[in-house]
């Protein structure tokens, strides 16, 4: 079990321009694998909800296992 913050999941998922790698971290874009066999389970706190959503959706392309 691993958690992670949204935002470091989106830094890690998404491709666009100006993506900055996080340096001091144990998982990278080598490391950081998700496939149809990974369970997430997705928390939010209020205030914080649309980068939720966001990495929320970026991970269903890889894994059907969202909750």
């Amino acid at each position: 079990m691993t958690a992670l913050s949204s935002n470091w999941v989106l830094g890690q998922l998404q491709k666009e321009e100006g993506h900055i790698e996080c340096n001091n971290f144990i998982y990278n874009r080598d490391n950081f694998n998700l496939d149809e066999n990974t369970i997430v389970l997705v928390i939010s706190q209020s205030g914080t909800t649309y980068a939720t959503v966001w990495a929320t959706r970026h991970m269903r392309v890889y894994t059907p296992n969202v909750f």
